[in-house]
């Protein structure tokens, strides 16, 4: 059923070529996440990554909602997109319109200068890593139950990104607990008058399957959808302390 408050075009870019990597089936994770989103609007995929970022340029080829599924492949130790998918991602953002990236999209364009404050954050080779794939215990913060209600602690199967690296900006929206420490994996970024999203989550087609997971993920995107007259202004977002309940 379609949640008619939050219709909007919405395009799933997914991992192919440069943009993927061995340890992911990106076909199958953005054939998901459109199935995800689908009640939020009408959804459609490419894996042309670079063409789609660089049409970006052009208004009317702009979606409501952009979702990053993509990574950086193995043997491009430093990678970047060319700078006409640099420029139209760029404008994309400048026009203030939403993001939402997942799971190994903290990969790529690393050697990019300007992704990790785009992104509100990155993964970090030889520093990030993540525990061997199964049970993981997610907690929501307070920001995640005040901006899309979703506050309760749920429990999926997928990988757990751990230590990653967040930029000052950034604002946890969940956690998880790796040998007594809390490491975020979801959070919020504002980068200009843009709103973005990055969840760590979505490591296969099954992670998607966890139905609590999935409302989570669902939600944030419904809430980078709502229309801009009700978005609150980035000095309310940007640089608070995180807060529990």
């Amino acid at each position: 059923m379609r949640d008619d408050r939050h219709m909007g075009s919405v395009v799933v870019l997914s991992g192919r070529g440069d943009y993927a990597d061995p340890w992911h089936r990106f076909t199958l994770t953005s054939q998901r996440l459109a199935e995800l989103l689908a009640p939020l609007g009408e959804v459609s995929v490419r894996d042309d990554v670079e063409a789609a970022l660089a049409g970006l340029m052009t208004t009317d080829a702009r979606p409501d909602l952009l979702v990053l599924n993509i990574s950086r492949n193995e043997g491009v130790e430093r990678a970047a997109p060319p700078t006409p998918s640099r420029d139209g991602l760029l404008a994309y953002l400048a026009a203030g319109r939403p993001l939402l990236a997942v799971h190994s999209t903290a990969r790529a364009f690393a050697a990019w200068p300007e992704w990790s404050p785009i992104l509100g954050g990155h993964w970090e080779d030889g520093l990030t890593f993540h525990p061997a794939k199964g049970p993981a215990r997610i907690m929501p913060t307070a920001l995640a139950a005040e901006l899309f209600d979703q506050g309760r602690p749920f429990d999926t199967v997928d990988e757990r990104y751990t230590a990653l690296v967040l930029e000052s900006g950034a604002r946890a929206l969940a956690a998880h607990e790796h040998e007594g420490s809390e490491h975020p994996l979801v959070w919020f970024q504002r980068f200009g008058d843009s709103d973005i999203v990055y969840s760590a989550l979505g490591h296969d087609a099954e992670a998607y399957e966890a139905a609590d997971s999935a409302a989570f993920l669902r939600a944030a995107a419904a809430w980078l959808l709502r229309d801009r007259r009700g978005r609150r202004g980035s000095a309310e977002l940007s640089g608070s302390p995180d807060s529990r309940h």
